[in-house]
């Protein structure tokens, strides 16, 4: 074989490779941009559900209103806790 040849087929497969990884990535492009719900994460149950579970777990008190005016959603002999689901 000729290093001409040689050369004309590391090109072709070089250029064959490219193309692949170029298809790939816009494949992955295509679904996070056209697609980005399923990404997102998904709530199984709303907010109240979870202090309410999580309150008789460790025997607190759901939706305190405290001495000072402030409210926590849950109380606990030793702890206020404020439960949220996070930003997207």
């Amino acid at each position: 074989m000729s290093v001409k040849l040689l050369k004309m087929i590391i090109r072709s497969t070089l250029r064959r490779l490219m193309i692949n990884k170029l298809v790939i990535v816009s494949k992955i492009f295509i679904i996070i941009f056209l697609f980005p719900s399923l990404l997102l994460a998904k709530r199984d149950h709303p907010e109240k559900w979870y202090q309410q579970k999580w309150c008789e777990a460790y025997k607190g008190q759901v939706e305190v209103v405290l001495p000072d005016g402030t409210r926590c959603d849950c109380l606990t002999d030793t702890h206020a806790i404020e439960f949220d689901f996070g930003g997207t």
